[in-house]
């Protein structure tokens, strides 16, 4: 195994000095297994040199990874969905828009201006096509380094942009830059299925690693006296999947975002609440309180107060105009259907493709439809019942079919002045 990855490092480095489009002479399964797996080794290698160097960077705070793309892509959708992203659709297609074109035969440009030039004849085509090939081949080295450093230069807009952020860039992207030369010397020596292969594989360990350190949620706050315990983190992977628990002594989300833990506790729809930074009040938390007292009337108060402590914000109301849906009641037989006849906890279990909700009146229900459709849903119905709804996640229209046919429940749409929550956080 030494021997193998000796020998691709020493055919790596003659490639290097001079790109060339001559392949590689063996090319058995064996070979071509022997060559990836052994430049796997030798990418890994230098990776543990670069990374290093940027997460310093980042820890002193010249660029900030909570702002990079990856990281709000794993805030926003579930890790399944971030997998076949980062894994197997990015790397096919910038396989095909870096790497494609690097062969003469292959490149759409080299063979537009051909074809253009066949209007002129076969015979100036032939001469054309000679003085094109020559061409190709004594500049084939600068076109080769450029495929490589735009490669790695494209993914500096994962970064927000900041002239620091500029400044740092030949850093910041050497490890693109680097993982380009090797994926453009396996699409040369062979063929690009086999730099697709590595360039998946790269992204796929990357991956697993960033996922290892950010899997853990991030502890901002745990206090626990003898009136009550709350503890705040921070979760940083979307699991795709919410749940939220609450009884009368104690409350827990896991996860869910700042903005609807700031509108359950307000006792707002989340559509109404407005911030001066979307960034900080779409971090996903998990948060957990537990009352010790006998006194529970004042257990959102309580959270809030902490929520408000641990992210530094004001609440500031306004009152404007909005379209809302009533909630009604057409027929009573088919809701009793699915009343619960359990004192169990109240569970809301909102995922990509269903939504849960067990134990909870039709007031929850209004609530949890709204903040999933986006679509102001009230209701006047308070029979102090709870029920069990099950709906797959789907467009308004058919909601509104669902809840008729399956609850004997109907939407009404009305105009009425709402009110607005804007949260203030400081500017800096």
């Amino acid at each position: 195994m030494i021997n193998s990855i000796k020998e691709t490092y020493q055919d790596f480095v003659a490639f290097l000095k001079h790109p060339s489009e001559q392949p590689d002479p063996i090319q058995t399964r064996k070979q071509k297994a022997k060559r990836l797996f052994s430049l796997l080794i030798i990418d890994m290698a230098v990776m543990v040199v670069l990374v290093p160097v940027i997460y310093g960077i980042d820890k002193l705070g010249l660029v900030d990874s909570e702002n990079h793309q990856i990281t709000k892509l794993m805030n926003q959708y579930p890790i399944l969905f971030i997998i076949l992203l980062l894994v197997v659709i990015i790397p096919f297609f910038e396989e095909l828009i870096f790497r494609l074109y690097l062969r003469f035969k292959y490149n759409f440009l080299a063979q537009s201006i051909l074809l253009l030039s066949s209007v002129t004849g076969a015979q100036n085509k032939s001469k054309f096509k000679i003085f094109l090939k020559k061409f190709w081949s004594i500049n084939f080295k600068p076109i080769f380094y450029l495929s490589a450093i735009l490669f790695g230069y494209v993914h500096i807009f994962n970064y927000e942009y900041s002239t620091t952020i500029l400044l740092l860039s030949p850093i910041l992207i050497a490890p693109q830059f680097v993982a380009g030369l090797f994926l453009g010397y396996l699409r040369m020596k062979y063929n690009l299925v086999l730099g697709f292969f590595m360039h998946a594989i790269h992204n796929a360990v990357f991956l697993m690693i960033t996922l290892i350190f950010m899997m853990g949620p991030f502890e901002k706050l745990n206090i626990k006296n003898n009136d009550y315990s709350i503890k705040i983190e921070e979760s940083k992977i979307y699991t795709g999947d919410i749940i939220s628990t609450s009884s009368i002594d104690s409350v827990s989300f896991n996860p869910t975002s700042i903005k609807s833990m700031i509108a359950f506790l307000l006792d707002k729809e989340e559509m109404l609440i407005e911030s001066n930074n979307k960034e900080i009040v779409d971090k996903k938390i998990n948060i957990s309180f537990k009352n010790y007292t006998k006194d529970n009337t004042h257990n959102k108060e309580i959270i809030m107060k902490h929520l408000m402590q641990v992210y530094d914000f004001k609440i500031e109301r306004n009152t404007r105009p909005h379209q809302i849906w009533e909630l009604r009641l057409q027929d009573s037989l088919l809701l009793a259907k699915h009343q619960s006849n359990t004192k169990d906890s109240k569970i809301i279990t909102t995922a990509p493709k269903e939504i849960k909700i067990n134990n909870m009146g039709l007031v929850h229900l209004a609530r949890t439809l709204t903040s999933s459709y986006n679509q102001y849903i009230v209701t006047n119905i308070d029979n102090n019942v709870d029920y069990n709804f099950k709906f797959a996640k789907s467009s308004f229209a058919e909601l509104k079919n669902v809840l008729r046919l399956e609850y004997g429940l109907v939407l009404q749409s009305s105009e009425k002045e709402l009110e607005y929550i804007h949260i203030n956080f400081p500017i800096h």
